[in-house]
């Protein structure tokens, strides 16, 4: 997983939504859930859902997400 995926990764996380972080990330909706069907193949569980409150991360997603917060950033 590279730098750009983890910021997208944090964006989502920030905005709760994948519209919004589309938008913000400057891509469309479809490419951005390609990006994160990439990174749940990649990491092997599904790193987010969608529930009343938006888009939350599952509880192995919380997790990867904490450890992802624990690089230092460049």
């Amino acid at each position: 997983m590279d730098i750009r995926q983890l910021a997208i990764l944090d964006v989502i996380v920030q905005l709760k939504s994948f519209k919004k972080a589309a938008e913000q990330c400057f891509v469309s909706t479809s490419t951005l859930t390609r990006q994160i069907a990439a990174m749940e193949r990649e990491v092997g569980f599904p790193i987010f859902e969608r529930s009343a409150f938006g888009v939350t991360l599952t509880d192995k997603g919380e997790a990867f997400y904490r450890q992802t917060q624990a690089i230092p950033q460049i």
